[in-house]
């Protein structure tokens, strides 16, 4: 098979492919076992290529393709939106999706998938070595493992999601990152250097759109960053914007420098029923204070009620009076704010050290 473009084949696929150019397909066809075997599977597809072997049944209950494929480089950028033009659209008021999941589609065909890629290329970042497992049986998805490398470090992805009965999906899922360089993310790369960071998220939710699931969302986040510099000319950038106005709250004398050292920093939340708490959970060391944080995050409404605490390091010639007492951060996970509020975020970080 070969083409020009993907977005040839739109009549006969029946939807909007983009308009990757070219496309090529070349395999062996037998019928064996009441399954069609694809053997020497070569696909190019503008960059990308796959190859690999396949097996499609086609007289159970649904269609059933079992794979097993290499490839050099999966680019999915095409597939996955232009950024540029979704900066240009008006900015979200939420962060989760309240619009209904695609579970129904889960159950259309079985699948039995072994992946391994040199790269996989996203707009978001791209994945190197990459090693999937990934089986869908009937409307439940296990993906065991996902392994890849990323941004200076790895990652490691199990997740189970359940949308068997069609209307909904329950997940179940675990992610551990090491060694992450933020500077080395698109979004990232001029507003931080070093920082090296460790994630660990464990979660279980269920629900029929991300809202839902994040709304009634199990579990716990842990987030360590080592030694970086957060670049002064990133005082604007969205993703920075928040710990910058936060940071000269609490040290009114920080507006006008230059970047801000970090020495380290760790954010813990227990998540219950959508509601992440965290007790002094929140600790940033910088060369002039230290940061302590307490509060709460409703995954349900978005909201943020965070009390954060700065205190003087000694031998760095700042005083206790020349900081703020405590400052709130409140707002949204689409729009947080930072606002100097006393009594607010005292009640905040009893509420979460009660909790």
């Amino acid at each position: 098979v070969a083409a020009d473009s993907l977005a040839s084949i739109n009549e006969l696929s029946g939807s909007q492919l983009p308009d990757i150019r070219p496309l090529s397909l070349s395999t062996t066809i037998s019928d064996r076992d009441d399954a069609y075997q694809l053997n020497d599977i070569r696909l190019k597809l503008g960059d990308s290529d796959l190859n690999g072997k396949a097996s499609l049944a086609i007289k159970g209950k649904r269609p059933a393709l079992t794979a097993t494929l290499d490839s050099n480089l999966v680019d999915l950028t095409a597939f996955t939106g232009d950024k540029k033009k979704e900066a240009q659209q008006p900015k979200k008021t939420r962060v989760f999706s309240p619009v209904p999941l695609p579970f129904e589609s889960l159950k259309l065909a079985d699948i039995n998938l072994n992946l391994k890629a040199h790269r996989i290329k996203t707009a978001d970042a791209d994945m190197d070595n990459v090693n999937l497992a990934l089986t869908l049986v009937d409307g439940k998805l296990m993906i065991k493992p996902l392994n890849a490398t990323i941004a200076g470090g790895t990652l490691a992805l199990d997740m189970n999601l359940d949308a068997s009965n069609g209307k909904s999906g329950a997940l179940d899922t675990g992610l551990e990152i090491r060694n992450l360089e933020p500077s080395a993310l698109p979004d990232l790369k001029d507003e931080i250097s070093g920082g090296k960071t460790d994630v660990s998220l464990k979660a279980k939710g269920a629900g029929n759109s991300v809202a839902a699931i994040m709304g009634g969302l199990n579990g716990s986040l842990l987030m360590k960053m080592g030694p970086g510099i957060l670049k002064s000319s990133s005082a604007n950038a969205a993703t920075s914007d928040v710990f910058v106005s936060t940071y000269q709250l609490l040290y009114p004398g920080a507006k006008g420098s230059k970047d801000t050292e970090i020495q380290c920093g760790v954010v813990k939340f227990d998540i219950k029923d959508g509601m992440a708490t965290t007790d002094r959970g929140i600790a940033f060391a910088t060369n002039k204070m230290n940061i302590v944080g307490s509060g709460v995050v409703d995954l349900k409404t978005e909201k943020l009620d965070i009390g954060i605490n700065p205190q003087a390091r000694e031998g760095v010639g700042i005083s206790a009076a020349q900081l703020a007492e405590l400052v709130r951060l409140g707002g949204t996970l689409a729009e947080p704010k930072a606002v100097p509020d006393t009594k607010a975020a005292f009640k905040t970080a009893v509420s979460a050290g009660a909790a």
